[in-house]
């Protein structure tokens, strides 16, 4: 019944981790909808390579529910042809996504299988503020499919591609943190593989800045740790555990006789005035010896030896009998009731009555 317990309240323990794990995901993680209904968060527009001279087609609609919808066309005309959609803060200060981790976007294609999402920075040692080319680039490629798929990019995965080293003529490497950059625009472009004069369509239904908490993971290692220590913990105090043999009441078990003092303890340890000397002037022995047999014996001293006897039998009478606490405090040694439970409790880290309980349950 004990074994049962104990297996259900580490899965107890578990659930509780797990439940405490998902709550503060759920209110210590920081969000940022850019496509959020209930108010305005972002801007979007439409773009395509017209102010280059090229002739590519791109048209953006918002539904109710606020998703996205780009249909584009890739044609001939400028040497690279391109199109997307931008999203854009309110005002003209940029994102702020210093306290955020990571971008969220759920996105398809109908034929684009490469989508690359941008983030454009104007920085003030490269950039021209009525220059968009000239802001810092850094990008992320989506593998794509014609579902549906929600994709998680951590900031730190978005980087500077190499064209744009080579046309602005940069060697040294610059590395995107969003505590440093400040964001003027998202891009969501078309496909790098799609060829001219194909229609294709690109629909994004969600788009969102988060921060993922760490409490969770606090909550989990800390759980798991002290799940650890209380299985070492038991593992320990069963390694530690003597069989203490002696002389029981009857619905005890029967002495073995080990040497003259384990002998003359066994029978004896009900006598609260026991004492080295008394077992010294019965058995004979010096009291450096009985010590020395009772450490050899049991890895004990002899006022713990004792305690553990009486605490064997207190155990067994609690279980097995129905006398009250003080008669069995009496009964294996200890005249003061208050001294037995302090005792009890001190050793099986519970009080006479609950270990009763317990293993009545």
């Amino acid at each position: 019944m004990v074994k049962n317990k104990s297996a259900a309240l580490y899965i107890a323990f578990i659930i509780a981790v797990g439940i405490l794990s998902f709550a503060s995901h759920l209110f210590f993680s920081s969000h940022n909808d850019l496509l959020s209904k209930k108010k305005k968060t972002a801007n979007y527009y439409a773009y395509n390579d017209s102010s280059s001279q090229g002739n590519s087609l791109a048209a953006l609609e918002v539904d109710t529910g606020n998703q996205l919808i780009l249909n584009y066309q890739l044609l001939k005309g400028f040497a690279y042809p391109y199109a997307g959609v931008s999203i854009e803060p309110p005002t003209s200060t940029g994102f702020d996504f210093s306290t955020m981790d990571e971008l969220v976007v759920e996105i398809s294609a109908k034929h684009g299988t490469k989508i690359p999402i941008s983030l454009m920075v104007f920085d003030s040692l490269y950039s021209q503020k009525d220059v968009p080319s000239s802001f810092l680039t850094f990008q992320y490629t989506l593998n794509t499919a014609n579902k549906q798929q929600s994709y998680r990019i951590p900031f730190h995965q978005f980087s500077i591609p190499d064209w744009w080293y080579k046309e602005h003529h940069i060697k040294h490497h610059i590395a995107f943190s969003p505590s440093q950059h400040q964001i003027n625009s998202i891009n969501v472009e078309n496909c790098s593989l799609l060829q001219t004069g194909v229609q294709d369509q690109i629909k994004i239904t969600t788009l969102f800045v988060e921060k993922k908490s760490s409490i969770p993971l606090y909550i989990l290692t800390a759980g798991f740790v002290l799940l650890i220590a209380f299985k070492v913990k038991n593992w320990l105090t069963k390694k530690k555990t003597l069989r203490i043999e002696y002389a029981a009441s009857p619905m005890g078990s029967s002495l073995k006789k080990n040497s003259s003092s384990i002998d003359y303890i066994a029978k004896n340890y009900q006598d609260p005035e026991l004492s080295l000397t008394d077992i010294k002037e019965n058995t004979g022995l010096n009291e450096s010896r009985i010590s020395e047999e009772i450490k050899a014996k049991t890895n004990l001293s002899f006022k713990q030896y004792l305690n553990a006897i009486r605490l064997e039998e207190a155990k067994n009478l609690l279980i097995n009998s129905e006398k009250s606490i003080s008669e069995i405090a009496y009964q294996v040694g200890y005249n003061n009731v208050s001294h037995f439970n302090r005792v009890f409790k001190q050793i099986e880290n519970c009080s006479p009555g609950d270990y009763r309980k317990n293993e009545k349950s």
